[in-house]
């Protein structure tokens, strides 16, 4: 486990694991003031995601990661989130190094899309802006 700042190491444990509720994943989304969803197509989610990584301490469930893949060779990072009151712990920190680790084990790269107040954070794993003519868009409105 990544040693993390102050007294919440001893309180973290980082699970790999597709057994996430949906109930307290929810929980932790409405923290942020993330979109939380039915719980039937929130399950759905985690069941076919190719990893979810999970940040707890004794009590409940504080961080989140969840990775989509093609088992092949590509793998796309998301709902990176983290309990307010645990931020600035390094548990956002933990959870980005066990995704980056598992991606490396099995040969995929890892491809995540940051807001831009997120960029530097980011860019700390190694992650860059992607420079060869490509452009990240995506259609936010109903359609």
């Amino acid at each position: 486990m990544e040693k993390l700042k102050g007294g919440a190491a001893s309180l973290l444990k980082i699970l790999n694991t597709k057994l996430v509720r949906a109930e307290e994943l929810n929980e932790l989304l409405a923290t942020n003031h993330w979109d939380v969803h039915p719980i039937e197509k929130l399950e759905l989610g985690i069941k076919s995601s190719w990893e979810n990584i999970c940040a707890r301490n004794e009590k409940q469930l504080i961080g989140y990661a969840r990775i989509l893949s093609d088992g092949i060779r590509h793998a796309y990072i998301c709902n990176v989130i983290v309990y307010p009151d645990f931020r600035k712990q390094g548990i956002g920190t933990a959870i980005m190094k066990e995704a980056l680790k598992l991606l490396k084990e099995n040969n995929l790269y890892p491809t995540l899309v940051a807001s831009p107040r997120k960029k530097n954070y980011y860019e700390k794993f190694g992650f860059e802006t992607e420079s060869s003519g490509f452009t990240a868009m995506c259609i936010r409105k109903s359609f």
